[in-house]
């Protein structure tokens, strides 16, 4: 059961826990501390990105557009 908020996928974060839970078992782990170091911060963003657009009105979002489509930041955005 996890998924990514953004997207609702979460195949990916699905094995990757699993991976968390074998390496649990095999090495006599604490799963939850396995599980925080390496999903929580990435699970924990994408819940608060989707919080987030989920607050915005439409308005907010016509807003938030205008403001990408301006040459500055149009820019730094192909040079992610």
């Amino acid at each position: 059961a996890q998924i990514k908020n953004t997207t609702g996928g979460g195949i990916i974060h699905g094995l990757l826990s699993a991976q968390c839970l074998a390496e649990a078992i095999v090495e006599n782990k604490n799963y939850q501390k396995i599980f925080n170091k390496r999903l929580k911060k990435s699970l924990s963003l994408h819940n608060l990105i989707y919080k987030t657009m989920s607050s915005l009105t439409d308005k907010d979002f016509d807003k938030l557009i205008g403001l990408c489509k301006k040459s500055k930041i149009k820019s730094s955005m192909f040079r992610m």
